[in-house]
């Protein structure tokens, strides 16, 4: 009996037998596609290799043994079931490092598992050191805790160093091929505007003290001031299952730093209050471009609290206050929203006449 392939070779040999029979007929075209059908699901069940690329950047190695190390690294992978490695080379080399770029061939791209720009957050930059003897001293151990994490054997690790960044040039790359029981990941929020009265570090902590509570399989959490901007990274390990979000909700806009702490406080108590809130930190931040204050709450998943603007409008941030309190009775006695909390807020653009109004916390 011809098989799928057989029968596509008639079709391309002879295409004549394979449309006719014997008679003269044409064949009827539910059998000829038919046959079509049967014949392709022969050529799909055949594996074909396809070429892939797998490069390491930073590499430390010099111009004088890059070759040897792309070579070595090369046998290494191509020792791995079912890899045919076709190139191994030292694409360039400098005071950084090198880059190795490996091509390979495999019925599939080998699943890479990695802690490259891990250490970056939004932009994929950075790392965690500020000297490569810092991130030598550490990388044993953060080797370690991937294959324990993972339970992958590390095909490469070592530090490499960003030349874009400034403070923490230097982090660890740790490669490994197949499915990691955990993952590295990082979780990033990014907050407009610079900090304000508090220091990154103190942020940083609190916010890596609350991840942890939640169990939360934490390596590093970093803050660090980008283009006025600040943005929050964290690095975890986690299954796809219990990956972490952190939210950085805007509250309200204000003008001046100690309007900024004011309603910093308000909202901090008005969050505290609710049971489950998952609060990492509450900070204030200035926008030098805009001229504004920010008032931010960073959360492990959603708010617990909605911020909504009320339909009240006020000349200034005094004349806001004065009516806050009576409003939120307001809204909460008589229009039956349960309002936890509020503050003053301005619109951060225009708002005409009457820029300010409160802004009305209620739970999700």
């Amino acid at each position: 009996m011809l098989n799928g392939l057989d029968l596509l070779e008639l079709a391309w040999l002879n295409p004549r037998s394979f449309l006719y029979k014997k008679d003269g007929t044409m064949r009827t075209p539910r059998l000829f596609c038919a046959s079509l059908a049967f014949a392709a699901s022969g050529y799909a069940s055949v594996a074909f290799a396809a070429p892939f690329t797998y490069e390491l950047q930073a590499y430390p190695a010099d111009a004088a043994a890059c070759h040897a190390a792309a070579r070595t690294l090369g046998e290494r992978l191509a020792a791995m079931p079912g890899v045919s490695v076709t190139r191994a080379i030292c694409a360039s080399a400098n005071a950084v490092g090198a880059k190795l770029v490996f091509s390979y061939e495999a019925e599939a791209a080998l699943p890479l598992v990695t802690t490259y720009d891990r250490y970056g957050t939004l932009d994929g930059a950075g790392g965690l050191y500020a000297t490569r003897a810092e991130c030598d001293a550490a990388l044993e151990a953060e080797t370690a805790h991937f294959q324990t994490a993972t339970q992958l054997e590390p095909f490469v690790s070592y530090c490499y160093e960003d030349v874009f960044a400034d403070e923490l040039p230097y982090g660890h790359r740790i490669d490994a091929f197949g499915a990691p029981v955990k993952a590295p990941l990082v979780e990033s929020t990014r907050l407009f505007g610079e900090l304000v009265g508090v220091e990154p570090e103190d942020v940083a902590a609190s916010v890596r003290e609350g991840v942890e509570a939640s169990g939360a399989d934490v390596r590093f959490v970093k803050l660090e001031p980008a283009a006025g901007d600040s943005t929050i990274g964290i690095g975890y390990y986690a299954t796809p299952e219990t990956k972490i979000r952190v939210e950085g909700e805007r509250i309200a806009f204000v003008e001046t730093e100690a309007q900024c702490n004011q309603a910093l406080a308000l909202t901090s108590t008005a969050f505290g209050s609710v049971r489950g809130a998952s609060t990492l930190a509450s900070v204030c931040t200035s926008d030098w471009v805009m001229n504004y204050y920010t008032v931010y709450v960073v959360t492990l998943g959603m708010p617990a609290l909605y911020n909504t603007a009320s339909v009240e409008r006020f000349r200034s941030y005094d004349a806001c206050e004065a009516a806050r309190p009576g409003l939120i009775r307001t809204y909460r006695d008589e229009y039956g929203r349960p309002v936890v909390g509020a503050t003053c807020s301005r619109d951060a653009v225009s708002g005409g006449d009457n820029p300010w109004s409160v802004m009305l916390l209620e739970p999700r």
